[in-house]
């Protein structure tokens, strides 16, 4: 609508000045972390100084994910299944205009209903539903599988989408899909140390980042190619390949739980039962 009244300048200027504004409060609000600067030697150059940094935090992720700890198969196994989860998000964010602007003549102004529509219910979802849920009755492996499975419903829905209606009906199946990453993320982290949250959700970052630009490269270069046959092909692709994270994820919540029954009060409670009980028992 602000682009449709505005203008492309207008707009882009607008969500210029609200960073603008973030970035004065970050600014003038946030507090300042104390530590002591690393000084580099005189005869060690920025460039080395910096490689010898990253060769270090490089280090450190790889102490995080090779560590003896219990469980360590199950975390490295989810780091994956959410690598896969993530790439396939990153893909298909990157074709999904160009697809409702294909199949249905969406515009800008009706791909952003559809979008705040989508977006406002998944939130919706994850601030309420998810904590309720996760309290009452489920762990975060659970609600993890949950969104996948919901999640895969929603791109078989979208691979064969004929009209606005279905459209908007498919906004309503993604409610749960924000519980996936917010699941995962819960999950891996209660596998681990409290010292270590930090290390892991970097890794998660770097793992994101990673995936990003893989999936940018792979779907924007096959997906014009099965416009000629069938535009949906790679949501149903990717809906299929969502069945090795959901494996995964299913299965692991089960392992841990029947091995460490207290897991399933986690990070909520600010607990991290799989650690409690693992050192009571080694």
């Amino acid at each position: 609508m602000v682009r449709s009244a505005c203008g492309y300048a207008v707009t882009f200027l607008i969500i210029l000045g609200l960073q603008i504004l973030a970035l004065i409060y970050l600014l003038l609000l946030a507090k300042e972390t104390e530590f002591e600067p690393v000084r580099p030697d005189e005869h060690t150059s920025l460039i080395s100084t910096t490689g010898k940094q990253l060769v270090t935090v490089i280090r450190e992720f790889y102490r995080v994910l090779t560590k003896p700890r219990p469980f360590r198969l199950i975390l490295a196994l989810n780091l994956l299944a959410f690598g896969v989860e993530m790439l396939i998000f990153s893909g298909l964010s990157d074709i999904q205009y160009s697809y409702l602007r294909y199949k249905l003549k969406f515009g800008d102004k009706k791909y952003g209903w559809f979008s705040g529509l989508s977006y406002g219910i998944t939130t919706a979802a994850v601030l309420f539903l998810y904590p309720l849920l996760r309290m009452k009755w489920m762990s975060d492996g659970m609600l993890a599988t949950v969104g996948l499975f919901f999640k895969m419903i929603s791109l078989f829905m979208f691979a064969f989408v004929q009209n606005e209606i279905m459209a908007y009906s498919i906004a309503v199946v993604v409610m749960f899909n924000r519980f996936v990453s917010t699941g995962f993320r819960a999950f891996i982290s209660s596998l681990i140390d409290m010292q270590e949250q930090g290390k892991i959700f970097s890794v998660i970052s770097l793992l994101e980042g990673i995936t990003t630009l893989i999936a940018t490269s792979i779907y924007n270069n096959l997906y014009p190619k099965t416009l000629s046959f069938f535009p949906g092909l790679l949501y149903l692709i990717s809906a299929a390949l969502l069945l090795i994270p959901l494996f995964i994820v299913s299965t692991s919540d089960f392992m841990v739980r029947k091995r460490r029954p207290e897991v399933s009060e986690g990070i909520l409670n600010s607990r991290n039962d799989v650690i409690d009980e693992a050192s009571d028992s080694y």
